[in-house]
Formats: C-alpha cells, structure tokens, sequence
C-alpha cells in the first residue's frame, strides 16, 4: 500500500508530462495562427480605407464558396 505521500508525487510528475507533452509542432502551428492574427489586425486600418480592396475580397469570397 502507498502513502499519501506517494499519491502526491504521482500526480505532481503526472501534471509535469502533461505540460512536457505539447510538441514543438504543436507550438509552431499556435504562433502560426498568432502571426497571421496579427497581421490581419494590422491590416484591418488600410482595408477598411480601400473600398476597391474590399470589393476584391467579397469577389474572392464569393468565388470561393458558390452560394
């Protein structure tokens, strides 16, 4: 039979392959997604200014998926 002190680390070392298990691909892909956010976010200032620029992405939407 174990201690309590046993069951403690058991779920301390559990916790520490859980953080140790995200893969480096798995990071890459989330500062990825975080690049692309924050470029769109900066793009959104000179987007909303270019009505022609908006009207290229509607048709390219609408190009996209046939409704």
């Amino acid at each position: 039979m174990g201690s309590k002190v046993d069951l403690k680390s058991k779920t301390k070392n559990s916790k520490v392959k859980d953080v140790n298990s995200i893969s480096d691909e798995d990071r890459s892909v989330w500062f990825i997604w975080i690049g692309l956010v924050l470029v769109a976010i900066a793009a959104l200032p000179y987007i909303a200014r270019t009505p022609d620029l908006i009207g290229f992405i509607v048709y390219l939407c609408l190009d996209v998926s046939p409704v």
